[in-house]
C-alpha cells in the first residue's frame, strides 16, 4: 500500500499530523509513503527534514493533479493499494485521523464494513509518472 501526502509548507502548521507521519513510517513496514507537493518548490525538502520527515520521498506534482482528486487544502491524505484502488482519503489535523485512515485503508474488501464494489471510490492507475496519474 501506498500513503500519498498532498502536503506543502502548511503541514508545519499540524504538528500533530506530521507526528502521526512519523509513527506510520516507523511503524507501518508494509506501507510506502510519498509526500506530493502542488508544483516546484525549493524550500519545501529542507522545511520537511526539518519536521523529522526528511527519510519520506518528496515528488513534485501539478496543479491539474491536486485538482483531480479535488484537493484544494492541505494536509491531504490518500491510500492507495497495489491494485490502484483509492482506499482511504481524506483532509487530516491530528495524529488520530491518520491512524483511523490507515485502519479504514487496510479493511478487507470483501468485509461487511469495507466500501462496496459500486461505490463512488477513485481508481489511481500510475503510468509514466505523477503527472501521469488518472482518476
Amino acid at each position: 500500500m501506498q500513503l500519498v501526502v498532498f502536503a506543502s509548507h502548511s503541514l508545519k502548521s499540524f504538528p500533530s499530523v506530521v507526528d502521526g507521519l512519523q509513527r506510520l513510517a516507523d511503524e507501518a513496514t508494509d506501507l510506502e509513503i510519498v509526500l506530493l507537493l502542488r508544483g516546484p518548490n525549493e524550500i519545501a525538502k529542507p522545511m520537511f527534514e526539518m519536521l523529522g520527515l526528511g527519510s519520506i520521498p518528496v515528488l513534485t506534482g501539478s496543479a491539474s493533479l491536486y485538482g483531480r482528486y479535488n484537493v484544494r487544502v492541505g494536509p491531504w491524505l490518500m491510500f492507495v493499494d497495489s491494485t490502484g484502488r483509492v482506499r482511504a482519503s481524506s483532509l487530516v489535523n491530528y495524529d488520530w485521523q491518520v491512524s483511523r485512515l490507515y485502519q479504514l485503508a487496510k479493511l478487507p474488501l470483501d468485509s461487511p464494513d469495507a466500501l462496496s464494489p459500486n461505490s463512488s471510490s477513485q481508481r489511481v492507475l500510475p503510468e509514466q509518472g505523477v503527472d501521469a496519474w488518472k482518476p
